[in-house]
């Protein structure tokens, strides 16, 4: 079952912004330590959507998020779980990341060249 829900940028934005500002208001005014729970889960899900918000690119109309083949979503949770529970300290962990993503986009093998198009055929 596949749904084409549009991604919309503004409401995006909008949820960030009013996370963040609920985290914010909730750190000037609450007196007691019982809202510290409430403030941090609204400043990460303002975090988290900010980023999102930046992710997509402006007129991104219909982007296909869900279409993302399945190893990679299973590789990636596994990734995230297993750094979860090692708990790789971040000195050692952004080092291992960044040469691995150098590694992958000089490995990665060249796209091979097209045909050229035929004049008047689309």
């Amino acid at each position: 079952m596949q749904s084409d829900v549009p991604l919309n940028r503004g409401l995006i934005a909008g949820i960030a912004c009013v996370c963040l500002a609920l985290s914010f208001a909730i750190m000037l005014f609450s007196t007691d330590h019982a809202n510290d729970m409430w403030q941090a889960a609204f400043m990460k899900v303002g975090v988290v959507m900010g980023a999102l918000w930046l992710a997509i690119p402006p007129g991104a109309a219909g982007l296909e998020l869900g279409k993302a083949p399945l190893w990679k979503v299973v590789v990636g949770v596994l990734m995230l779980a297993l750094l979860i529970r090692v708990r790789v300290p971040i000195k050692l962990l952004l080092p291992i990341v960044l040469i691995a993503a150098v590694a992958v986009r000089i490995l990665r093998p060249k796209p091979k060249p097209r045909p050229p198009r035929e004049p008047g055929v689309c």
